[in-house]
């Protein structure tokens, strides 16, 4: 058999995420079947369904700064 036989046309995974303010969570969410490379994702969309929920959460008048970002993606074969 070669490598390419029977593969995947893509890798499909999850990404679980927590915002927390003051040690808190604020904010989770699942996002399941994901496609795009973590780097694009995070870019094409993650960060700004973050910033949306934050300020939805918090106000349009609150301004936080991220200062840290850790994301939990899994990958299991159904």
């Amino acid at each position: 058999k070669s490598c390419n036989e029977n593969s995947p046309t893509a890798l499909r995974y999850s990404v679980e995420w927590t915002v927390n303010l003051n040690s808190k969570p604020v904010a989770v969410d699942t996002l399941p079947n994901v496609v795009l490379a973590p780097a694009v994702f995070w870019q094409c969309s993650l960060q700004s369904q973050l910033e949306k929920r934050i300020q939805k959460k918090l106000g349009h008048d609150s301004t936080i700064n991220i200062e840290d970002t850790n994301v939990k993606v899994s990958c299991g074969q159904n």
